[in-house]
């Protein structure tokens, strides 16, 4: 069973990382790769929230099981960020059935 953090809850980068399963390191090199961007900071130490952890565990997940290397794993989030921006954009311009029904 995967652990979450809460909705409203920010880990510091060691938490994060020992919930994601990589070494805090890993985590440190995603974000000056900019595969990931931290939530905030507290101080020194970087925040990760629950979107954040979800994108560390695709990482790794694109890294150990499908063999990308960062380049490959940066290209990947890139298109996915760019389909998930057309999803929102397309739901947000399509009208609902029962509004075009109404309309006639």
């Amino acid at each position: 069973m995967r652990r979450e953090a809460p909705a409203d809850h920010y880990l510091p980068l060691s938490a994060a990382a020992q919930l994601v399963r990589l070494p805090p390191s890993r985590v440190r090199r995603y974000v000056r790769a900019g595969l990931v961007r931290p939530r905030g900071a507290a101080g020194r130490e970087l925040l990760f929230g629950e979107p954040e952890l979800a994108r560390l565990r695709r990482i790794r997940r694109l890294i150990e099981e499908l063999g990308l290397n960062v380049a490959g794993v940066e290209v990947v989030l890139r298109l996915l960020d760019d389909l998930e921006l057309l999803r929102s954009t397309v739901e947000q311009r399509t009208v609902p059935n029962s509004a075009r029904s109404g309309a006639s």
